[in-house]
């Protein structure tokens, strides 16, 4: 019904952006555990084949159980804030099944997961500081307060992340604005959030955003810049933690194996780059594990970072398709040979 960890409805293709947007409508521990034991204590205790066997005015019942919670769901924002209201119905999902929900609702269970969705955004809308009125929202154009958010608000971190989950959750497909969402992410450091608002502009929206020259330069940028920006970091004696935005290196194959935007971006280019940066003799063994975690994570053993870093630079180098990557695999095998050769 949902995602446990923020408690955003999980409703589909329609809802794509709730993937990119777990990061603004993330709970606290104690808001995910308040859920929990609203849910353990809204389930009924006896299951139906029991019911008979209790006393009629001591029978639970999950039907009357979602219709007290729709009433909260339901009641003046002036009387229960919105954050509470998207609780009763993460609590309606996880107690009832859809039969149930129909039952108590009465209406289609999707409009109950749309208004579930307009609900955490105008929740997040008064944590920022931007609050909406919901009748106007609902109606409104959502291009339309998105692009005027991101005139307004383009350099506060919060409402960049609400605008781009607006425009993937409402199949905005203007190419220049995407470019501008973009680039201002890269900007302001959200490299976490990026990934993932790339990721779900791939599955869910990219093949309807007509051709725009700027949104293709933007992503060539955000792909170049993991590898150039660890050539800077070894540059600067790789003291100091690895670039943050090098945690999109493993999504790269990726992106230039599917992606529209990917003709321009020189793989080999960067599988080079991050080849030199790997076997620098500069790179000190530390180093060279920060950045394999940086880059991969700490699942796998630290020493075989270089292998593991390596390896990825090969399939960066073989991704955009047969001709090139043997071209750009002959280059990093003599490469490789030149390094290793006394």
């Amino acid at each position: 019904a949902g995602d446990p960890a923020t408690g955003a409805p999980d409703t589909g293709v329609t809802a794509a952006g709730s993937v990119a947007a777990r990061h603004i409508f993330r709970q606290a521990p104690l808001e995910v555990l308040c859920v929990e034991r609203a849910a353990c204590c809204a389930r009924p205790r006896h299951t139906r084949s029991e019911r008979h066997e209790v006393a009629k005015d001591l029978r639970e019942d999950v039907k009357s159980r979602c219709i007290f919670l729709l009433r909260i769901v339901f009641t003046k924002e002036t009387s229960v804030a919105y954050d509470a209201k998207c609780r009763a119905l993460a609590v309606i999902f996880r107690i009832a099944s859809h039969q149930d929900v129909v039952a108590a609702y009465r209406n289609p269970v999707d409009e109950l997961r749309e208004i579930w969705k307009m609900y955490f955004y105008m929740d997040i809308f008064e944590r920022s500081g931007v609050p909406q009125d919901f009748k106007r929202f609902y109606q409104c154009h959502k291009e339309g307060l998105a692009l005027s958010l991101w005139r307004q608000h383009h350099s506060d971190a919060q409402i960049a992340q609400v605008v781009a989950a607006l425009c993937l959750d409402f199949g905005v497909t203007d190419g220049k604005f995407w470019a501008s969402i973009l680039a201002g992410l890269k900007r302001l450091q959200l490299h976490g959030f990026l990934r993932d608002v790339l990721v779900t502009l791939h599955e869910h929206l990219l093949a309807d955003v007509p051709h725009e020259p700027a949104l293709a330069a933007v992503f060539t940028e955000l792909l170049q810049e993991p590898a150039t920006a660890s050539c800077a970091w070894l540059r600067s004696g790789a003291l100091e933690a690895p670039p943050g935005c090098v945690g999109l290196l493993p999504l790269v194959p990726l992106l230039l194996q599917r992606s529209p935007l990917a003709a321009s971006v020189d793989a080999a280019g960067l599988a080079r780059k991050l080849l030199e940066v790997v076997q620098s003799p500069a790179l000190s063994g530390a180093s060279l594990t920060a950045l394999r975690r940086a880059v991969l994570g700490a699942s796998a053993s630290d020493g075989e970072a270089a292998a593991e870093l390596a390896a990825l630079a090969v399939e960066i180098a073989f991704s955009p398709g047969a001709a090139a990557a043997l071209a750009a695999a002959e280059a990093l095998v003599a490469q490789d040979l030149a390094a290793r050769s006394p």
